[in-house]
């Protein structure tokens, strides 16, 4: 009888996956600012072309896409020529593996009302608190059964864990190492991202470590920046100004100059929302008073704070997973995720612990 040398039959495994595909991330959601337009994202081991079809129901016949992949096989399928405030159904085959979502599409920048959700410093995402929190969130987002998203206001991994599969993570090489955290992180928080568009900013565990942390965040992450990672979008009546803790922002630089101006293209705006990972940077504060900005969300610190500087309301926000000591000094309130809930005029912000308890609710008016 002909054997076939084990070795030989471990190559023949990895080409077929390579040539027929399977998801090493699963498919996710990115929203690149207008409410015609989604973008669907996954990593494959597929090396060809995977297919996304778009559909208001399980018949996929408002769009097909062939998408070939990019870095590290990770696709980005751009959605565009939808409808706001339409519920979609969503197709992605790689290989045999076939996974199916959904979405809503963004309310028009008319429309007075929206609610959304946000959290902070996800980055022990292994510990069964941030899985929770991740459940409570996606839970209530079911519940609310209108188009959504979450903000993340950074430390969304973090370097160096050994925590994370003692005995196999110190055997990695580092980008080994940093791929792992990111598994974590798309595992625990699968659910959530494959319905509904993370919208995030840099953290300080998320870049200062190593050059490779940014790179792998860009690649998984390829938001419509401007430069370096800061950006804005629109949802519904929100504006949101995303800037980068970790690139200069001195008065005068690209990111400043850019954000004065982009602030003041929302001046108009119902509610403008200004979302950056550390409380203590505070150089365009005097330009937020100036061009009405409403509110300043960050993370960071590792507690729930909320308090109001110079006529600006700042919410800090908690850990979304554990993180035993506090940045601040103050005492850490525990895990919490956020909900913000926008009606005509007013803004309330709900605090919710992970069995969705409510720890504080905020109200606020548009400036």
């Amino acid at each position: 009888m002909w054997r076939v040398p084990a070795v030989l039959i471990l190559v023949l495994l990895a080409v077929f996956s390579l040539a027929y595909g399977e998801f090493e991330k699963e498919p996710y959601l990115m929203y690149p600012g207008r409410w015609s337009s989604m973008w669907i994202l996954w990593q494959s081991t597929s090396e060809k072309a995977d297919l996304v079809e778009i559909g208001l129901d399980d018949a996929f016949t408002v769009a097909t896409i062939d998408s070939s992949p990019g870095e590290a096989n990770v696709h980005v399928a751009k959605v565009s020529g939808l409808s706001p405030n339409t519920q979609y159904q969503y197709r992605v085959t790689s290989g045999e593996e076939v996974f199916e979502g959904s979405f809503w599409t963004a309310p028009v920048q008319s429309a007075d009302e929206v609610t959304f959700f946000g959290i902070a410093d996800s980055q022990f995402a292994h510990c069964g608190t941030a899985r929770s929190i991740a459940r409570a969130l996606n839970q209530r987002i079911e519940e609310s059964e209108e188009p959504t998203f979450f903000l993340l206001a950074g430390d969304w991994v973090m370097w160096y864990q050994p925590c994370y599969l003692p005995g196999t993570y110190e055997n990695l090489s580092r980008r080994g190492q940093i791929e792992l955290l990111w598994d974590s992180f798309f595992v625990a928080h699968a659910d959530v991202i494959a319905a509904v568009p993370a919208q995030g900013c840099l953290g300080n565990h998320d870049v200062i470590d190593l050059l490779e942390l940014r790179e792998v965040h860009e690649q998984y992450w390829p938001y419509p920046y401007v430069g370096a990672a800061y950006w804005s979008f629109d949802y519904g009546p929100v504006h949101v100004t995303v800037l980068d803790n970790y690139t200069d922002l001195s008065p005068g630089s690209p990111q400043y100059e850019w954000a004065l101006r982009d602030l003041e293209r929302a001046s108009g705006r119902p509610w403008t929302i200004v979302q950056y990972h550390d409380p203590s940077r505070m150089e365009l504060w005097p330009e937020f008073a100036e061009r009405g900005v409403d509110l300043v969300v960050n993370g960071h610190w590792h507690s729930h704070q909320y308090n109001v500087i110079d006529g600006i309301p700042r919410l800090v926000m908690s850990w979304a997973s554990y993180a035993p000591y506090s940045h601040s000094g103050a005492a850490s309130a525990g895990c919490l995720f956020y909900e913000f809930v926008v009606r005509g005029p007013e803004m309330t912000i709900i605090a919710r612990a992970p069995n969705g308890s409510i720890r504080q609710e905020i109200t606020l008016g548009s400036r």
